[in-house]
């Protein structure tokens, strides 16, 4: 449908509160905060990444600092969600673990 310019710079605008163009296109309820999937450690906090799931892959725009290029990378619908909870999963194994072995 866009291109990822288009996508990018219409997420980009209603996480900077500048336009809401987005909702002519998505669910008013929908909340695009769901599209920032930066890793919130410091040495991100100047990157734009976002995430979209589409019919049959999702695609990951992202722009580093001082760059005008976007970049994109594909995964397969689920993947994402998948791979997040796995690692949220052992990361919460080991830190009962350490929990358990402090008391």
């Amino acid at each position: 449908m866009f291109g990822e310019n288009k996508i990018f710079s219409l997420i980009s605008d209603v996480l900077n509160e500048t336009s809401n163009e987005i909702y002519l296109y998505i669910h008013k309820d929908f909340m695009p905060a769901r599209f920032d999937v930066r890793i919130p450690v410091d040495v991100f906090d100047y990157w734009r990444v976002f995430m979209v799931d589409g019919c049959n892959k999702t695609k990951f725009l992202y722009k580093k600092p001082e760059s005008q290029i976007i970049n994109e990378v594909f995964l397969p619908v689920g993947e994402f969600d998948q791979v997040f909870n796995q690692a949220y999963t052992y990361l919460d194994n080991l830190y009962e673990e350490q929990i358990s072995k402090n008391k």
